[in-house]
């Protein structure tokens, strides 16, 4: 359902490696956050790119691990010695895509609990992408 906000921002990019970015992401909230907790997205348009972030309402990410995340095999459970929820690829999927896309993964702190992760795309591609 579309909401009354400002209109959605269009981009240059892959439409199916992109899709498929914020499955990860919104996998991944839905996944971290407890049951009745909120998932938020949000597109904003900002000075030539588009970002995208997901907003959950989990007990966040301790900052030792933020930059972990966005590699192959990276794991908040697998760091603290806990139980994988995951194969740690979905992130580093993200930020592989944000990449092609001459842009980054990011994530930081949610006010009042959880994380937010997104991916920032500049609205023209600046690497070229392989179909």
């Amino acid at each position: 359902m579309r909401g009354t906000g400002p209109p959605i921002p269009s981009l240059s990019a892959d439409r199916k490696l992109l899709r498929r970015a914020l499955e990860n992401l919104l996998s991944n909230a839905i996944r971290y956050s407890p049951a009745g907790g909120e998932v938020r997205v949000d597109v904003k348009d900002t000075a030539g790119a588009v970002e995208i972030e997901v907003a959950d309402s989990g007990v966040g990410v301790p900052g030792a691990f933020k930059k972990e995340l966005f590699t192959k095999f990276g794991s908040v459970e697998a760091a603290n010695g806990g139980i994988r929820r995951g194969f740690g690829l979905g992130l580093y999927m993200v930020d592989l895509v944000a990449r092609a896309h001459g842009g980054r993964g990011t994530v930081r702190d949610r006010e009042g609990g959880g994380s937010i992760f997104g991916i920032t795309v500049p609205r023209q591609a600046t690497a070229p992408l392989v179909h």
